[in-house]
């Protein structure tokens, strides 16, 4: 494989791995029920490939940031990414029109985007090459 693809290969293979791990550990967190949390796969991979990804890209590549520092902004944007993008779907879809969010909408958005965001920068650091800088 050429570097690019191999590349290529295990950022898609990382990302898949973090959307699986992040659906079930929001289920465990947020009703204790990892089956529950299965039914969340569809948005935690949309949320790993439209937020996480391109966070870290954009601190690590593009800002130059350290490592341990890009991992903290991916951290953060699972969190509060989700958060965010719960909210507008809620705003969306009619359930909530005025005041704070309801408490499981926090929750939710922590648990479901904190776990992805925590297995997507453990499998992307578990896979990185040893002794070079990515």
């Amino acid at each position: 494989m050429k570097p690019g693809t191999a590349q290529a290969a295990r950022i898609a293979l990382v990302t898949l791995v973090a959307a699986v791990a992040g659906a079930l550990i929001g289920g465990i967190l947020w009703q204790n029920d990892p089956v529950v949390g299965a039914l969340f796969f569809p948005f935690t991979l949309v949320g790993a490939l439209l937020v996480l990804l391109p966070t870290y890209w954009l601190a690590r590549e593009a800002r130059g940031w350290s490592r341990i520092a890009s991992y903290a902004a991916v951290l953060l944007a699972g969190i509060l990414g989700s958060y965010l993008i719960l909210a507008l779907f809620v705003a969306l879809v009619g359930g909530v029109t005025a005041g704070p969010l309801p408490l499981s909408i926090v929750l939710a958005g922590a648990s479901f985007g904190g776990g992805t965001a925590i297995a997507w920068v453990a499998a992307y650091h578990l896979t990185r090459e040893r002794g070079k800088a990515d």
